[in-house]
């Protein structure tokens, strides 16, 4: 049974919105408007975000996307899911067979 679901969003701070700049920065906030996961954990509230659907991503040490494919309604939506899947499993198969010991997982 898998108890996990990974969540794919795009990320906004609006602090430095207009009707926000002269606002308090929170506590937690590191000022660089780049929101992680301080802002998620604290409910900040100029944390906004969208959703990133037909998304083929790298994610970093720090859970953030650091390079990313998004495609939008207008393309072939089944081809690419067909593509990213099967790009997945390579990726796997090769990172297994360069440290086989991470297969007992």
């Amino acid at each position: 049974m898998n108890l996990m679901n990974f969540v794919f969003l795009e990320t906004y701070c609006l602090k430095r919105f207009a009707e926000n700049d002269a606002k308090e920065f929170p506590d937690f906030c590191t000022r660089d408007c780049i929101p992680g996961y301080p802002c998620i954990r604290n409910n900040c509230p100029y944390l906004d975000f969208t959703s990133a659907e037909n998304a083929f991503a790298y994610v970093g040490k720090d859970s953030s996307s650091t390079e990313e494919i998004l495609l939008s309604e207008e393309d072939d939506l089944q081809l690419w899911e067909t593509i990213c899947r099967k790009k997945i499993k390579e990726a796997w198969a090769e990172y297994i067979r360069i440290h086989p010991e991470v297969s007992d997982l």
